[in-house]
């Protein structure tokens, strides 16, 4: 993977950020010990109007990115989590689609905060944020998400499709 693929990477400006993220995580010692937790939604982009374009950018600029670097970082043996979330919306506008940053009122608890409810609906499930925002706050505070989120496997055999990854409900 080269960071021209992945877009949504930080800038190198050689000084802050030195060598392109996805690069210095999966082929250098960047972050070797520091465990990464790395995810997407399952639309991130199917606000989009064309049939499949939608999912062709989610798959682009989110899917294809994160597993290769979830599964570089695996077979170097360097902690990783990865996770798809796909709880899907409620809201009239984005109806059925587990959209770009869908997955953050969960993660933080903020189902209450303003602007959630026109994004997700009028009554995201509590239980769910509760068992996100728990594993980020157990990730941050102890570098481990708990036993419900498994570490990323090494990549399948060349010529298989299968992978374990987390998803939500």
């Amino acid at each position: 993977m080269t960071s021209s693929r992945c877009s949504t990477s930080p800038p190198v400006d050689g000084e802050l950020i030195p060598e392109p993220v996805p690069e210095a995580l999966m082929e250098c010692d960047a972050g070797a010990e520091v465990p990464l937790m790395l995810g997407f939604t399952a639309h991130e982009f199917h606000m989009v109007e064309r049939a499949g374009l939608g999912q062709a950018l989610t798959d682009e600029l989110f899917r294809i990115p994160a597993l290769a670097l979830a599964e570089a970082r695996a077979e170097r043996q360097r902690p990783t989590r990865l996770h798809q979330f796909e709880w899907a919306a409620t809201a009239p506008a984005f109806e059925g689609l587990a959209h770009h940053c869908v997955d953050l009122p969960f993660a933080f608890d903020l189902l209450g905060a303003p602007g959630v409810p026109e994004a997700l609906g009028a009554t995201p499930p509590q239980e769910l944020a509760d068992a996100v925002h728990m594993s980020w706050v157990r990730f941050v505070s102890d570098l481990d998400p708990g036993e419900t989120w498994p570490p990323t496997p090494r990549p399948p055999a060349s010529g298989t499709a299968h992978r374990t990854l987390l998803t939500t409900p």
